[in-house]
């Protein structure tokens, strides 16, 4: 018998510590399954903590976590045996047709409403689109009137929509009625929402950070930025905007690398062989 663990990082992480070292002082092996950005975790900690976390990671007999970079750090600073399974997601969300030269372009961002997710970098791009073509729809918790305090600083409280956390359906709803997506975050591990979107057959814009390289290639399943960069983030929506035969390119990519690679069947497979061996 063993138990499977899953932990995010921060307070998340010696939460679960917790329950990893009760169960291995009962003698019950130990899966541990990382779910989240532990190089920044890492990063952040002190001499104690980076120790801490080092013999966390050694009570278990294995560890899973969610990209090939994520296993390169991990197993820079542990020895225990580290697998890698990418997130999957069910791949029946259908898309719509989008006519981007004609219609107004819609641009979707899902997750915490936090500096660190790049929120404030999408407000100030935001501020940059002329011309009504563009509007911004944000999906998740936080604090929301720091942020329609900041649009209405910037004078874009007419095109950033702030619907804070919503029901799994009506985000779904949201997301066929969008047409990009941005992630642009400072720090990541393996983020599902960046697979929904890819379902729905958005491009995705993100940043160099956590897994998302490994899924997100330029001009293939959209474009990678450095974190930070809004330039880049405003000239990356505009090709993807102005271009109806790049977007209908990567739309029709991400659908299909979502079918090929990253469906929840295959997560469920490879769980059970780590659970096999």
């Amino acid at each position: 018998r063993f138990v499977h663990i899953f932990t995010n990082s921060y307070w998340g992480f010696w939460r679960s510590s917790i329950y990893l070292f009760v169960t291995r002082a009962l003698g019950i092996k130990v899966i541990f399954h990382l779910l989240n950005a532990i190089d920044d975790f890492w990063a952040v900690s002190g001499p104690l903590g980076k120790r801490l976390i080092q013999f966390s990671l050694k009570q278990a007999q294995l560890l899973i976590v969610q990209s090939e970079n994520i296993k390169s750090f991990v197993t820079s600073i542990s020895d225990t045996p580290c697998s890698v399974i990418y997130n999957g997601v069910d791949n029946d969300i259908s898309i719509k047709s989008s006519d981007i030269k004609n219609n107004k372009i819609n641009l979707i961002f899902i997750g915490s409403l936090t500096k660190n997710k790049g929120v404030f970098d999408i407000i100030d791009v935001a501020s940059k689109m002329s011309g009504g073509k563009y509007e911004f729809t944000f999906i998740g918790s936080g604090p929301r009137t720091e942020f329609l305090d900041y649009s209405h600083s910037l004078g874009v409280q007419k095109i950033t929509d702030f619907r804070g956390a919503v029901s799994d359906s009506e985000k779904i709803s949201l997301l066929k009625k969008a047409h990009i997506l941005l992630l642009p975050s400072y720090a990541e591990g393996q983020p599902v929402v960046i697979l929904e979107g890819m379902a729905a057959g958005l491009p995705v814009i993100s940043t160099n950070v956590g897994s998302i390289p490994e899924i997100i290639i330029n001009k293939v399943n959209g474009f990678i930025i450095e974190p930070g960069d809004t330039n880049h983030l405003y000239d990356c929506i505009i090709k993807l905007s102005s271009n109806q035969l790049l977007y209908n390119k990567i739309s029709k990519n991400n659908i299909n690398d979502i079918k090929n690679k990253y469906r929840i069947g295959r997560v469920h497979e490879e769980i059970v062989d780590n659970y096999k061996s």
